[in-house]
């Protein structure tokens, strides 16, 4: 169990690297809601991967709100970043 989620740490702060050009252009508010994003989506893939859907899901429940708050910054940049286009680039990232 615990290496698991040492795993998911650890891919969380690779994903945080590989991000390092687009969080040059990120208010630091904007980066952090970015790095949640894509530790959530690596540890769904580590989740479904690992047949582990039980604790993800209570993970996801436990956060929802830290995390929905999170997908509204990051609403928010794509609206402040493209406008008009703002869900499109969303959909596209």
């Amino acid at each position: 169990m615990r290496r698991g989620l040492m795993a998911v740490v650890a891919a969380g702060a690779m994903l945080a690297q590989q991000s390092g050009a687009i969080a040059a252009c990120l208010a630091p508010s904007d980066e952090t809601a970015f790095e949640i994003e894509a530790l959530k989506s690596e540890m769904i893939v580590l989740a479904t991967g690992c047949h582990d859907d039980d604790q993800y899901n209570a993970f996801i429940r436990h956060f929802q709100p830290d995390l929905q708050s999170t997908e509204q910054r990051i609403d928010e940049y794509f609206r402040r970043t493209y406008g008009a286009r703002g869900q499109q680039q969303h959909d596209a990232y």
